[in-house]
């Protein structure tokens, strides 16, 4: 009495299968991330569900050295070898209590010898210094001169720096999580959560929404940052103004 519902439902598996495995593809987890002359980060060799985010990294032509955190990082960056800063490496660390001993919190970590010293990044607790379990930086981005230095994350906080990553101050915060996050001189360009992308010319003081849909890809080239999205191109140059 059952046969006849067989072929409906599978017909019905197969129709679910279809819809999901696009959307399975769209999420794969990053697996490495170029950090310039050879150096870079790789997930760990490790099985795991294309839902399932990277949690362990290890490093390509640097070392970790005795910051074993590192494995756990949400994302690294790096200035430019011709930069101020001389290719200093970052590392985003989430929920990272001090290794140094120095009380705070320390959600972004450096390193200018590839890893055989790293330094934490100090946080202004007046204008509020990550805590644990909250308010964490998940992306970073350096400005090509190698001194500015901005981390966004949860709250839509925006944490800027002017030293090359040496010391954070808070200049935003409330509303939608940041996920990424571009710099180019004054400029800087968010996509959120839900995948909005937003512009600022002045660290967060005045916020210009970009795209209100998914799909936008945002690049950084030499003279603007670039966001696309179907058939719209739109440049925010280094001034922070939109074309």
């Amino acid at each position: 009495m059952t046969r006849p519902a067989t072929l409906p439902c599978l017909l019905a598996c197969l129709v679910l299968a279809t819809a999901i495995a696009p959307r399975s593809r769209a999420q794969e987890p990053v697996r490495r991330i170029e950090l310039g002359e050879g150096v870079a980060v790789e997930a760990c060799p490790r099985a795991r569900s294309a839902f399932e985010p990277p949690q362990c990294w290890q490093p390509v032509g640097f070392a970790f050295g005795s910051y074993v955190v590192l494995g756990r990082a949400r994302t690294f960056a790096r200035a430019p070898l011709g930069s101020a800063t001389r290719g200093r490496l970052f590392a985003v660390i989430p929920d990272n209590v001090s290794q140094l001993g120095t009380g705070h919190m320390a959600p972004v970590v450096f390193t200018d010898d590839l890893g055989a010293r790293w330094q934490e990044s100090r946080w202004d607790p007046a204008t509020g210094s990550p805590t644990l379990g909250a308010y964490s930086p998940l992306a970073l981005s350096i400005d090509p001169e190698g001194l500015r230095v901005v981390a966004a994350g949860e709250y839509a906080r925006l944490w800027v720096s002017r030293d090359g990553g040496q010391s954070f101050v808070q200049r935003r915060s409330g509303g939608q999580t940041y996920v990424s996050v571009e710099v180019l001189g004054r400029a800087t360009v968010l996509t959120d959560a839900d995948g909005r992308v937003w512009s600022t010319p002045d660290d967060g003081e005045s916020l210009r929404a970009i795209t209100s849909e998914r799909g936008a890809t945002v690049t950084r080239e030499e003279r603007a940052i670039v966001v696309r999205h179907g058939s719209r191109t739109i440049r925010i140059d280094p001034s922070g103004t939109v074309h």
